[in-house]
């Protein structure tokens, strides 16, 4: 919680910067916006660190196997990459590449989840 409202606060006060510097150069208000995400984003990746620590630990006492877990993650991951890209898109007026960036990402996260439909239709047919 505490680092989701700094990182708000942060993006709003330099959101609000490069709109300001925007006017007189464009170019400077996008390394600043550049530099801003760098930052947010190496910090979200030490979040992620302990994120993944506690799905190993919620692995190990479900006594699942990684043919579940893996799948999960793998959609959750290419969802937020395919969310963070799509916008950054939208950002640069590139509507087009946005969707296609959105596409790309819902059928990678199928992909990725192509193992678990697998194992479940397989389950299913041993009930029937």
């Amino acid at each position: 919680m505490d680092f989701a409202v700094k990182a708000a606060v942060v993006g709003a006060v330099s959101a609000t910067a490069a709109l300001l510097i925007k006017k007189s150069n464009p170019e400077l208000a996008f390394l600043l916006a550049a530099a801003v995400i760098a930052c947010i984003a190496a910090a979200a990746v030490r979040l992620l660190t302990e994120v993944a620590g506690v799905i190993g630990e919620a692995e190990s006492f479900s006594g699942m196997s990684a043919a579940v877990f893996s799948p999960v993650v793998k959609c959750v991951g290419i969802g937020i990459t395919a969310k963070i890209s799509a916008d950054l898109c939208r950002d640069t007026a590139q509507s087009g590449i946005a969707s296609a960036v959105e596409l790309v990402g819902s059928v990678a996260a199928v992909y990725a989840a192509l193992p678990l439909i697998s194992t479940l239709m397989k389950m299913i047919g041993d009930m029937i």
